[in-house]
């Protein structure tokens, strides 16, 4: 099977983006938030859903592709997380615009190299996931997407077998929302330094949720902002 040249695929993703509305690069309210805590983004790529507006790299090879069209994906699948949501949702919605992506490339694009983009994509969500679990203290399957969801399927790991791989056990835990988890953080940082906490109570932070924490960030990031409703919603970095 013939590979698409990346003028074709470079083609592909920006009449995507003209025929529903999105705009491509430039910056906003997300935009200026992430750059400010992780630097320069031209080799990443994020999504806004709110603003729809999205960034992703030069399209070059069938990578660069895949990132693309992952985060068309996010847009077009319409993500943003609510308070509400479970914490798990973090992670699904990853897997759901890998699959948007991997069902509506270019024929012959789906190749080794967008594979293994797909895949350490979502191996490092879980590893960055761990990482704000211990920081957190929030146990790991707590996190998890159910058994059953794709993004075990597009990892090519069942969540058994790599609960197993990580020896991690997998108890039955209390269901957290992500807003379950912002608190968690405002806690910690009370504990850790009370002296500097500018917000009185967890009532006022609640009503004023519009940040982008460190904890949060890292070779891909997701970060939690808020709307103009207060509600929390996350735009994508892919």
């Amino acid at each position: 099977m013939t590979r698409p040249s990346p003028r074709l695929m470079s083609a592909h993703a920006s009449s995507l983006c003209r025929e529903h509305g999105i705009a491509r690069g430039g910056e906003s309210p997300f935009s200026k938030k992430i750059m400010a805590v992780i630097g320069n983004l031209v080799d990443q790529g994020w999504a806004d859903t709110v603003n729809r507006r999205l960034h992703y790299p030069v399209v070059i090879s069938t990578k660069s592709y895949f990132v693309a069209m992952h985060e068309i994906g996010h847009m077009l699948l319409g993500h943003i997380i609510m308070e509400d949501d479970p914490l798990w949702r973090v992670l699904a919605i990853e897997a759901e615009a890998n699959q948007w992506a991997k069902d509506h490339m270019l024929e012959g694009s789906w190749d080794a190299p967008a594979r293994r983009c797909c895949h350490r994509q979502l191996d490092m969500n879980l590893e960055n996931m761990i990482f704000l679990a211990t920081q957190c203290g929030i146990p790991v399957p707590t996190w998890l997407p159910p058994a059953d969801h794709l993004f075990w399927t597009l990892y090519g790991t069942s969540r058994q077998t790599w609960l197993e791989q990580k020896e991690i056990e997998d108890i039955e835990t209390e269901p957290m929302s992500v807003l379950g988890l912002g608190e968690r953080i405002y806690e910690i940082r009370c504990e850790e330094d009370p002296t500097e906490t500018k917000i009185e109570s967890i009532e006022e932070w609640r009503s004023n949720w519009d940040w982008v924490d460190p904890i949060l960030v890292s070779d891909h990031p997701t970060a939690i902002i808020s709307d103009t409703t207060n509600r929390p919603i996350t735009p994508f970095c892919g």
